[in-house]
């Protein structure tokens, strides 16, 4: 392998492996048992916080795995998995308010406070993630805000059930998705 090669591979390689890590993660987040009375609410703040859950745990875990095996992500973590993956569902949104019709100047207006929304999330859910009281007040603070407590509560424990799948996952089983999801 030439010399190129070695140093751009890694980046090619972590684009390829988020986009595949990011659809199961979208596929996991819209299964039906997510919605419904009483459960998330089947509306966009309802789907992107399921979805948010979802990648914070993940997040999570490769950034553990990273610092485990001591993996260099870079500076700024540019390298990182976790910044590929973000990238693939910011990519994600912005085609999908494409899609609904919003030009360039649209999507600028309404991607920033989608990132701003992910952020804020994905750090309280990295915070609570091992507090299990701090996990469910933070799973009641989203869109399950006025729904059912019990429901909160499944929700924490498949969690925490997905953060335990990924606790002792090498790095290179998390970034080739050799992984399964927990059931709801």
């Amino acid at each position: 392998m030439g010399f190129l090669q070695r140093i751009f591979r890694p980046s090619m390689t972590h684009k390829s492996r988020a986009e595949t890590i990011y659809a199961a993660l979208m596929r996991q987040s819209r299964q039906p048992e997510f919605f419904g009375s009483e459960r998330f609410p089947d509306t966009y703040d309802g789907r992107v916080d399921i979805l948010t859950m979802h990648i914070a745990v993940f997040m999570d875990a490769v950034r553990t795995a990273e610092a485990r095996e001591g993996i260099n992500t870079g500076r700024n973590n540019e390298g990182s998995l976790s910044q590929a993956v973000f990238d693939v569902m910011v990519r994600d949104f912005d085609t999908a308010l494409r899609e609904e019709g919003y030009t360039d100047t649209g999507v600028k207006k309404r991607i920033k406070p989608i990132v701003g929304f992910f952020y804020k999330r994905l750090k309280t859910l990295t915070e609570s993630l091992s507090d299990p009281a701090a996990l469910l007040a933070t799973v009641q603070d989203g869109a399950l805000k006025e729904e059912s407590l019990k429901f909160a509560q499944i929700v924490t424990t498949y969690l925490q059930s997905f953060q335990k799948e990924l606790a002792n996952k090498s790095f290179d089983d998390l970034a080739n998705h050799r992984f399964s999801f927990p059931k709801i």
